[in-house]
């Protein structure tokens, strides 16, 4: 009986000493300071590709390319691969880019799917296209054009390795099918920056959007489309602005301020995702003809 009083004063005596010695500190200490991370938003993760990001950025260069230059650039340039949304992966696979864009006064989400793509065998600045648009849970096919108009050498004095591309800007119209209710036309401002990918010398260089810098023609998007849709019925004066570009992302803190954090995975800001945003990552195919579910 003694020996067991005295194993338990002993184990009594040590837990004591442990709660002093390790648990009761862990309890009472202060917690720890939360290390405030301000987001990154897109355009300064851009920024890193720059040669020195702690100095005034430099103004682009652009030139006007000569009616010579224009033709002979043009003639054997095609730029239906980077206009459409069915982007060939590795094996010959295809994956589907939507462009998404903003869209009516409270800069609501649309999506464009651009399956169809020709240049006119005719104009070598005239493209013909078609495709959908969804806005909120309304599907719409449209088919229209693209004219190019003005033609542009550049060069970006801010990067190194991709500082060289070429600008083009015109006019575009996109009709949506009339028959669908609440149908319109969109139209307006066309903007494509694109160079050449030399990823092999022992390959022809492949055309590719240029995305570098805001102050290029399609803002740092790539490919811009901007201006109104108005509503297709007779007499009607329904018309809303609306911008999409191929990355949207770069320009989207401009129209919605935060709207994306993040650097290279971009993140869309909680506070803008019930305007559309809420299922942005979620690939439910809602251009094929039978729509994932």
């Amino acid at each position: 009986m003694k020996k067991n009083l005295i194993i338990t004063a002993v184990v009594l005596v040590l837990s004591v000493a442990a709660y002093a010695l390790f648990i009761r500190p862990r309890l009472t200490a202060a917690p720890a300071p939360q290390l405030v991370v301000k987001p990154q938003t897109h355009k300064e993760a851009i920024d890193t590709l720059r040669i020195d990001s702690t100095v005034a950025e430099k103004p682009i260069e652009l030139t006007a390319l000569s009616e010579k230059d224009t033709k002979a650039l043009f003639d054997t340039t095609d730029l239906s691969k980077v206009l459409s949304s069915i982007q060939p992966i590795e094996n010959d696979k295809p994956y589907i880019e939507i462009f998404n864009g903003f869209y009516g006064p409270d800069h609501y989400r649309i999506e464009f799917y651009i399956d169809k793509v020709s240049k006119d065998a005719s104009n070598p600045f005239r493209y013909l296209l078609s495709g959908k648009t969804r806005y909120k849970k309304n599907i719409v096919p449209f088919a229209g054009e693209i004219n190019l108009q003005e033609f542009y050498k550049g060069k970006d004095p801010n990067i190194e390795g991709v500082e060289n591309f070429y600008s083009t800007i015109g006019e575009f119209k996109l009709k949506e099918d009339s028959k669908v209710k609440g149908s319109g036309t969109f139209s307006g401002k066309v903007a494509i920056d694109f160079n050449y990918n030399q990823y092999d010398p022992k390959i022809k260089p492949e055309v590719g959007l240029w995305f570098y810098n805001k102050q290029a023609s399609s803002k740092g998007g790539g490919f811009l489309l901007e201006g109104n849709w108005k509503k297709n019925a007779l007499l009607s004066n329904d018309q809303k602005s609306f911008i999409v570009a191929k990355d949207l992302f770069i320009i989207a803190d401009d129209i919605l301020p935060h709207f994306s954090i993040g650097e290279r995975d971009v993140e869309v800001n909680p506070k803008y995702r019930h305007l559309g945003w809420d299922n942005f990552w979620e690939n439910d195919e809602w251009w094929a003809a039978s729509p994932a579910q």
